[in-house]
Protein backbone atom coordinates (compact mmCIF):
# COMPACT_ATOMS: atom_id res chain seq x y z
CA UNK A 1 0.00 0.00 0.00
CA UNK A 2 1.38 3.39 -1.03
CA UNK A 3 0.05 6.85 -0.14
CA UNK A 4 0.72 9.60 -2.69
CA UNK A 5 -0.56 13.13 -3.13
CA UNK A 6 -1.88 14.38 -6.49
CA UNK A 7 -3.66 17.53 -5.35
CA UNK A 8 -5.55 15.27 -2.95
CA UNK A 9 -4.49 12.03 -1.28
CA UNK A 10 -4.52 8.70 -3.11
CA UNK A 11 -3.81 5.18 -1.86
CA UNK A 12 -2.23 2.79 -4.37
CA UNK A 13 -2.50 -0.97 -3.79
CA UNK A 14 -1.23 -3.85 -5.91
CA UNK A 15 0.89 -6.99 -6.32
CA UNK A 16 1.02 -9.59 -3.50
CA UNK A 17 -0.59 -13.03 -3.73
CA UNK A 18 -3.79 -14.93 -2.97
CA UNK A 19 -2.35 -18.39 -3.53
CA UNK A 20 -0.75 -17.23 -6.77
CA UNK A 21 1.30 -14.10 -7.44
CA UNK A 22 -0.61 -11.00 -8.55
CA UNK A 23 0.18 -7.91 -10.61
CA UNK A 24 -3.06 -5.91 -10.57
CA UNK A 25 -3.06 -2.27 -9.42
CA UNK A 26 -5.81 -0.19 -7.80
CA UNK A 27 -6.08 3.46 -6.73
CA UNK A 28 -8.33 4.82 -3.98
CA UNK A 29 -9.28 8.51 -4.26
CA UNK A 30 -9.71 9.64 -0.65
CA UNK A 31 -11.75 12.79 -1.42
CA UNK A 32 -14.12 10.96 -3.80
CA UNK A 33 -14.24 7.80 -1.64
CA UNK A 34 -13.79 5.71 -4.78
CA UNK A 35 -11.64 2.76 -5.89
CA UNK A 36 -10.49 2.52 -9.53
CA UNK A 37 -8.63 -0.40 -11.11
CA UNK A 38 -5.68 0.76 -13.19
CA UNK A 39 -3.38 -0.89 -15.70
CA UNK A 40 -1.57 -3.96 -14.38
CA UNK A 41 1.99 -3.80 -13.09
CA UNK A 42 4.13 -4.00 -16.28
CA UNK A 43 6.39 -6.89 -15.25
CA UNK A 44 6.22 -10.31 -13.59
CA UNK A 45 3.57 -10.98 -10.96
CA UNK A 46 5.15 -11.13 -7.49
CA UNK A 47 4.69 -10.93 -3.75
CA UNK A 48 6.70 -9.20 -1.01
CA UNK A 49 7.87 -6.35 -3.28
CA UNK A 50 9.26 -3.06 -2.04
CA UNK A 51 7.20 0.09 -2.60
CA UNK A 52 6.82 3.69 -1.42
CA UNK A 53 5.49 7.05 -2.57
CA UNK A 54 7.49 10.14 -3.54
CA UNK A 55 5.34 13.19 -4.22
CA UNK A 56 2.55 12.17 -6.59
CA UNK A 57 4.32 9.02 -7.81
CA UNK A 58 4.24 5.47 -6.45
CA UNK A 59 7.38 3.33 -6.88
CA UNK A 60 7.31 -0.48 -6.79
CA UNK A 61 9.57 -3.37 -7.71
CA UNK A 62 11.98 -6.03 -6.50
CA UNK A 63 10.20 -8.92 -4.73
CA UNK A 64 9.58 -12.65 -5.23
CA UNK A 65 8.29 -13.75 -8.66
CA UNK A 66 7.10 -17.20 -9.72
CA UNK A 67 9.55 -19.85 -10.93
CA UNK A 68 12.08 -22.46 -9.90
CA UNK A 69 14.75 -22.11 -8.72
CA UNK A 70 13.69 -19.14 -6.62
CA UNK A 71 13.21 -15.92 -8.65
CA UNK A 72 13.99 -12.68 -6.81
CA UNK A 73 13.69 -9.52 -8.92
CA UNK A 74 15.69 -6.28 -8.99
CA UNK A 75 13.61 -4.33 -11.56
CA UNK A 76 11.99 -1.02 -10.57
CA UNK A 77 8.94 0.92 -11.84
CA UNK A 78 6.95 4.06 -11.15
CA UNK A 79 3.25 4.83 -11.46
CA UNK A 80 1.25 8.06 -11.42
CA UNK A 81 -2.40 8.61 -12.28
CA UNK A 82 -1.35 11.26 -14.81
CA UNK A 83 1.01 9.17 -16.99
CA UNK A 84 0.56 5.54 -15.90
CA UNK A 85 3.49 3.12 -15.60
CA UNK A 86 7.13 3.91 -16.42
CA UNK A 87 10.21 1.69 -16.26
CA UNK A 88 12.98 2.96 -13.98
CA UNK A 89 16.61 1.83 -13.85
CA UNK A 90 17.07 -1.51 -12.11
CA UNK A 91 18.21 -1.44 -8.49
CA UNK A 92 21.88 -0.41 -8.16
CA UNK A 93 23.00 1.36 -4.98
CA UNK A 94 26.08 3.56 -4.69
CA UNK A 95 28.11 4.87 -1.77
CA UNK A 96 27.36 8.42 -0.71
CA UNK A 97 28.78 10.72 -3.36
CA UNK A 98 27.73 8.39 -6.18
CA UNK A 99 31.11 7.16 -7.46
CA UNK A 100 31.40 3.69 -5.90
CA UNK A 101 28.88 0.91 -6.63
CA UNK A 102 27.94 -0.95 -3.44
CA UNK A 103 25.39 -3.55 -4.56
CA UNK A 104 22.99 -4.61 -7.30
CA UNK A 105 21.63 -7.62 -5.40
CA UNK A 106 17.94 -8.38 -5.86
CA UNK A 107 15.94 -8.51 -2.64
CA UNK A 108 12.57 -9.39 -1.12
CA UNK A 109 10.47 -9.18 2.05
CA UNK A 110 12.09 -6.19 3.75
CA UNK A 111 10.47 -2.98 4.92
CA UNK A 112 10.10 0.42 3.26
CA UNK A 113 8.91 3.97 3.94
CA UNK A 114 9.10 7.57 2.73
CA UNK A 115 10.47 10.58 4.61
CA UNK A 116 9.63 14.21 3.82
CA UNK A 117 11.59 17.19 5.10
CA UNK A 118 12.21 20.73 3.85
CA UNK A 119 10.08 20.24 0.75
CA UNK A 120 11.97 17.11 -0.33
CA UNK A 121 10.73 13.50 -0.27
CA UNK A 122 12.87 10.37 -0.43
CA UNK A 123 12.03 6.66 -0.33
CA UNK A 124 13.90 4.01 1.64
CA UNK A 125 14.24 0.21 1.64
CA UNK A 126 15.62 -1.59 4.68
CA UNK A 127 16.67 -5.20 5.34
CA UNK A 128 14.93 -8.26 3.83
CA UNK A 129 16.25 -11.39 2.09
CA UNK A 130 18.77 -11.38 -0.74
CA UNK A 131 18.68 -12.85 -4.25
CA UNK A 132 18.66 -16.47 -2.94
CA UNK A 133 15.76 -15.69 -0.55
CA UNK A 134 18.19 -16.10 2.33
CA UNK A 135 19.63 -13.55 4.78
CA UNK A 136 22.11 -10.96 3.61
CA UNK A 137 25.32 -10.48 5.61
CA UNK A 138 24.18 -7.07 6.88
CA UNK A 139 20.87 -5.30 7.41
CA UNK A 140 21.23 -3.26 4.22
CA UNK A 141 19.68 0.22 4.12
CA UNK A 142 19.25 2.21 0.90
CA UNK A 143 17.74 5.61 0.06
CA UNK A 144 16.05 6.51 -3.24
CA UNK A 145 16.11 10.07 -4.60
CA UNK A 146 14.48 10.20 -8.06
CA UNK A 147 16.06 13.60 -8.74
CA UNK A 148 19.65 12.33 -8.30
CA UNK A 149 21.88 11.13 -11.14
CA UNK A 150 22.40 7.88 -9.20
CA UNK A 151 19.04 7.58 -7.44
CA UNK A 152 19.96 4.77 -5.02
CA UNK A 153 22.37 5.50 -2.16
CA UNK A 154 23.71 3.02 0.42
CA UNK A 155 23.31 3.99 4.09
CA UNK A 156 24.59 2.36 7.30
CA UNK A 157 22.91 -1.06 7.79
CA UNK A 158 21.08 -2.01 10.94
CA UNK A 159 23.02 -4.26 13.36
CA UNK A 160 23.19 -7.98 12.66
CA UNK A 161 22.24 -9.92 9.56
CA UNK A 162 19.25 -8.85 7.50
CA UNK A 163 15.75 -9.80 8.62
CA UNK A 164 12.79 -11.38 6.87
CA UNK A 165 9.54 -9.34 7.10
CA UNK A 166 10.54 -6.66 9.64
CA UNK A 167 8.46 -3.56 10.39
CA UNK A 168 9.18 0.16 10.35
CA UNK A 169 7.49 3.52 10.80
CA UNK A 170 8.29 7.25 10.71
CA UNK A 171 6.52 9.88 12.79
CA UNK A 172 5.00 12.46 10.45
CA UNK A 173 6.95 15.71 10.48
CA UNK A 174 10.18 14.04 11.67
CA UNK A 175 13.15 12.34 10.02
CA UNK A 176 13.57 9.68 12.70
CA UNK A 177 12.97 6.13 11.47
CA UNK A 178 11.96 3.25 13.77
CA UNK A 179 12.77 -0.37 12.87
CA UNK A 180 11.52 -3.48 14.66
CA UNK A 181 10.74 -7.22 14.66
CA UNK A 182 11.11 -9.64 11.76
CA UNK A 183 12.84 -13.02 11.67
CA UNK A 184 16.52 -13.92 11.77
CA UNK A 185 16.56 -16.51 8.97
CA UNK A 186 19.88 -17.96 10.11
CA UNK A 187 18.63 -18.95 13.55
CA UNK A 188 14.86 -18.96 12.99
CA UNK A 189 14.41 -16.56 15.92
CA UNK A 190 11.48 -14.13 15.85
CA UNK A 191 12.64 -10.71 17.04
CA UNK A 192 10.88 -8.01 19.09
CA UNK A 193 13.56 -5.32 19.51
CA UNK A 194 13.27 -1.68 18.46
CA UNK A 195 15.94 0.46 16.76
CA UNK A 196 15.95 4.03 15.51
CA UNK A 197 18.03 6.12 13.12
CA UNK A 198 17.77 9.78 12.11
CA UNK A 199 18.13 10.41 8.35
CA UNK A 200 17.69 14.18 8.61
CA UNK A 201 21.14 14.97 7.26
CA UNK A 202 20.12 13.61 3.84
CA UNK A 203 17.71 16.54 3.51
CA UNK A 204 20.03 19.36 4.60
CA UNK A 205 22.23 19.32 1.49
CA UNK A 206 25.34 19.77 3.65
CA UNK A 207 26.35 16.13 3.82
CA UNK A 208 27.32 16.61 7.47
CA UNK A 209 25.93 15.68 10.84
CA UNK A 210 23.49 18.27 12.17
CA UNK A 211 24.23 17.53 15.84
CA UNK A 212 27.08 15.64 17.50
CA UNK A 213 26.42 11.92 17.98
CA UNK A 214 25.95 10.57 21.49
CA UNK A 215 28.77 9.03 23.55
CA UNK A 216 30.10 5.83 22.08
CA UNK A 217 28.36 6.32 18.70
CA UNK A 218 30.42 6.69 15.56
CA UNK A 219 29.34 9.38 13.07
CA UNK A 220 28.13 8.29 9.62
CA UNK A 221 30.79 7.67 6.95
CA UNK A 222 32.10 10.50 4.81
CA UNK A 223 31.06 10.64 1.13
CA UNK A 224 32.53 7.94 -1.17
CA UNK A 225 33.41 5.75 1.80
CA UNK A 226 31.28 2.61 2.32
CA UNK A 227 29.73 2.43 5.80
CA UNK A 228 31.77 0.50 8.38
CA UNK A 229 30.40 -2.97 9.17
CA UNK A 230 29.57 -2.40 12.86
CA UNK A 231 29.28 1.31 13.77
CA UNK A 232 26.64 0.72 16.45
CA UNK A 233 26.38 0.26 20.18
CA UNK A 234 23.33 -0.33 22.32
CA UNK A 235 22.47 2.86 24.14
CA UNK A 236 19.45 4.31 25.97
CA UNK A 237 17.41 6.84 24.02
CA UNK A 238 18.44 9.75 26.26
CA UNK A 239 20.38 11.79 25.31
CA UNK A 240 19.16 11.51 21.72
CA UNK A 241 22.11 10.79 19.38
CA UNK A 242 22.75 12.62 16.19
CA UNK A 243 21.64 11.40 12.75
CA UNK A 244 23.17 8.48 10.91
CA UNK A 245 23.21 5.73 13.53
CA UNK A 246 20.85 3.00 14.69
CA UNK A 247 20.23 3.08 18.44
CA UNK A 248 18.56 0.34 20.46
CA UNK A 249 15.39 1.65 22.10
CA UNK A 250 14.59 -1.33 24.33
CA UNK A 251 15.32 0.53 27.56
CA UNK A 252 12.64 3.09 26.77
CA UNK A 253 10.00 0.35 26.96
CA UNK A 254 10.92 -0.92 30.46
CA UNK A 255 7.90 -0.53 32.79
CA UNK A 256 8.41 1.69 35.83
CA UNK A 257 7.68 -0.39 38.93
CA UNK A 258 9.15 2.04 41.43
CA UNK A 259 11.41 1.45 44.45
CA UNK A 260 11.13 2.02 48.20
CA UNK A 261 13.16 5.22 47.86
CA UNK A 262 11.39 7.05 45.04
CA UNK A 263 7.96 8.39 44.12
CA UNK A 264 7.48 6.50 40.86
CA UNK A 265 5.50 3.50 42.22
CA UNK A 266 2.94 3.69 45.04
CA UNK A 267 2.89 -0.08 45.54
CA UNK A 268 6.54 -0.05 46.58
CA UNK A 269 6.02 2.17 49.65
CA UNK A 270 6.74 0.50 52.97
CA UNK A 271 3.61 2.05 54.55
CA UNK A 272 1.20 1.00 51.81
CA UNK A 273 0.19 -2.42 53.32
CA UNK A 274 -0.46 -1.45 56.96
CA UNK A 275 -2.07 1.92 56.17
CA UNK A 276 -4.21 1.08 53.10
CA UNK A 277 -4.55 -2.64 52.43
CA UNK A 278 -4.91 -3.99 56.00
CA UNK A 279 -7.89 -1.76 57.01
CA UNK A 280 -9.69 -2.63 53.77
CA UNK A 281 -9.24 -6.37 54.38
CA UNK A 282 -10.42 -6.03 57.99
CA UNK A 283 -13.54 -4.08 56.96
CA UNK A 284 -14.39 -6.70 54.34
CA UNK A 285 -14.09 -9.49 56.94
CA UNK A 286 -16.48 -7.66 59.31
CA UNK A 287 -19.07 -7.17 56.54
CA UNK A 288 -18.95 -10.88 55.63
CA UNK A 289 -19.37 -11.91 59.30
CA UNK A 290 -22.41 -9.66 59.75
CA UNK A 291 -24.07 -11.04 56.63
CA UNK A 292 -23.52 -14.63 57.75
CA UNK A 293 -24.94 -13.95 61.25
CA UNK A 294 -28.11 -12.39 59.79
CA UNK A 295 -28.74 -15.36 57.54
CA UNK A 296 -28.98 -17.62 60.62
CA UNK A 297 -30.11 -21.13 59.80
CA UNK A 298 -30.14 -20.80 56.04
CA UNK A 299 -28.26 -23.33 53.98
CA UNK A 300 -24.56 -22.57 53.72
CA UNK A 301 -23.52 -20.86 50.50
CA UNK A 302 -22.36 -23.07 47.65
CA UNK A 303 -18.90 -22.26 46.36
CA UNK A 304 -18.97 -21.26 42.68
CA UNK A 305 -15.82 -22.18 40.76
CA UNK A 306 -13.96 -19.19 39.39
CA UNK A 307 -13.01 -20.97 36.18
CA UNK A 308 -15.37 -22.79 33.82
CA UNK A 309 -14.99 -26.60 33.97
CA UNK A 310 -12.22 -27.76 31.71
CA UNK A 311 -14.54 -30.27 30.04
CA UNK A 312 -16.48 -27.38 28.47
CA UNK A 313 -13.48 -26.19 26.48
CA UNK A 314 -11.27 -27.83 23.93
CA UNK A 315 -7.80 -26.39 23.39
CA UNK A 316 -6.45 -26.67 19.87
CA UNK A 317 -2.64 -26.72 20.21
CA UNK A 318 -0.48 -25.07 17.57
CA UNK A 319 2.35 -27.10 16.00
CA UNK A 320 5.67 -26.10 17.46
CA UNK A 321 4.07 -24.09 20.29
CA UNK A 322 6.60 -23.06 22.96
CA UNK A 323 9.45 -24.33 20.83
CA UNK A 324 11.86 -22.03 18.98
CA UNK A 325 11.22 -22.13 15.21
CA UNK A 326 13.72 -24.12 13.20
CA UNK A 327 15.93 -22.38 10.67
CA UNK A 328 14.56 -22.68 7.11
CA UNK A 329 16.64 -23.40 4.00
CA UNK A 330 17.14 -20.56 1.50
CA UNK A 331 14.18 -20.12 -0.82
CA UNK A 332 11.56 -21.41 1.63
CA UNK A 333 9.38 -18.88 3.44
CA UNK A 334 8.44 -19.40 7.09
CA UNK A 335 4.83 -19.31 8.21
CA UNK A 336 3.28 -16.08 9.45
CA UNK A 337 5.38 -15.13 12.52
CA UNK A 338 2.34 -14.64 14.77
CA UNK A 339 -0.15 -17.53 14.32
CA UNK A 340 -3.44 -17.06 16.12
CA UNK A 341 -4.23 -19.28 19.10
CA UNK A 342 -7.69 -20.76 18.69
CA UNK A 343 -10.03 -21.90 21.48
CA UNK A 344 -13.26 -23.73 20.63
CA UNK A 345 -16.07 -22.91 23.06
CA UNK A 346 -18.80 -25.51 23.76
CA UNK A 347 -22.10 -24.86 25.64
CA UNK A 348 -21.93 -25.40 29.44
CA UNK A 349 -23.70 -28.59 30.71
CA UNK A 350 -26.43 -26.68 32.56
CA UNK A 351 -27.64 -25.08 29.30
CA UNK A 352 -27.69 -28.14 27.07
CA UNK A 353 -31.06 -29.22 25.66
CA UNK A 354 -32.64 -32.38 27.12
CA UNK A 355 -34.42 -35.05 25.10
Amino acid sequence: MVAVRNGGWEVHVGLGDNGANLRDWHVYDVAANRWTQKADFPASARHHPFYFGVGGTAYAGLGHASGRPVVIERDWYSYSTMRGWATEAAFASYARGGSQLVTTEARVAGTQFSVASGGKVMGFVLSGDGDDHGPMATGEFHAFDPAAAQPWMALPPHPGVSRWAPGSFVMRGTTRVYFTSGQNRRTGALLADLWTIDVGELFTGSGGVATPPGPGILPPPTPDVPPPPTPYVIQPPTPVPGPGVFVNQASSMTPNRGTADDDSGVTSKAWFWPVVIAPVVLLAAVVVAVVLLRKGGEDPPVAVPVSTPAADYQHIPQPGHNRPPAALPPGEEPPHPHPLRQIQTMPPPSRRAHA
